[in-house]
């Protein structure tokens, strides 16, 4: 019986290895003229992005890896790509593989549902970041004064343990018109650090332990910032 097992195994591996290429033909997943390279979804891995180290996709400034199996060791492949936009989303990188893209001019890092953690903002100071989201990540709020100076359109911190002492470090950004904190534990003692953020628009406070009482309250004393404690039907 063993050995049928270890036949049918043997003979299953061979299967996958003709169905799978050696290596993803990266040129096929470029789009928009050559800038964005999309492999979202795809069983895309470490290995597969070997050739964006070379310079034959040296006009990308768009990687989007969603849903592949790419973790920390992949990312070093982008060091030499002039990324605006990288979206690491459901991937197996850590903070740890954020070095690699540290020094690169991201302004739109999207790492929902990935391990990153505090330690991985630090890593974060030197891009132009516009739009980050950080939802369902590891992080706690302890790193949040990475953003200090950043001039952000988005900042979703959503599905995270943030909580309301972490906040004041939101108030040394230059700029942020749209938080997300829904599903966070942030409660009416948060409110106090939201309403001095700079340029602050709007928030999303649904599924927190904050008050209708505290909310209304905000609401009076900073009526240009609109928010939101409901959340959205389907």
């Amino acid at each position: 019986m063993g050995i049928v097992m270890s036949t049918v195994f043997c003979v299953l591996a061979a299967a996958l290895m003709v169905l799978r290429p050696e290596q993803l033909p990266l040129r096929d997943y470029l789009k928009l003229e050559g800038t964005q390279l999309d492999l979202r979804g795809t069983d895309a891995t470490d290995d597969d992005l070997r050739p964006l180290a070379g310079d034959e996709f040296r006009a990308v400034t768009s990687v989007l890896l969603a849903s592949t199996r790419v973790g920390d060791n992949g990312l070093k492949h982008l060091a030499k790509l002039a990324l605006l936009q990288l979206d690491l989303g459901r991937t197996n990188v850590t903070s740890a593989g954020l070095e690699h893209v540290a020094r690169l001019p991201i302004e739109r890092l999207e790492l929902t549902g990935t391990a990153v953690d505090d330690r991985g903002l630090a890593y974060l100071t030197s891009m132009p970041l516009r739009i980050v989201v950080l939802r369902d990540t590891k992080i706690t709020g302890v790193g949040l004064g990475a953003f200090a100076g950043d001039d952000l359109k988005i900042l979703d911190l959503a599905h995270t343990r943030v909580g309301d002492a972490s906040l004041a470090e939101l108030q040394k950004v230059k700029r942020l018109d749209t938080l997300t904190l829904s599903e966070t534990a942030v409660t009416d003692r948060g409110l106090q650090h939201l309403g001095s953020i700079p340029g602050l628009r709007s928030m999303d406070l649904s599924g927190t332990a904050v008050t209708e009482t505290a909310v209304a309250g905000f609401r009076r004393a900073h009526p240009t910032i609109e928010v939101s404690t409901k959340r959205p039907t389907r």
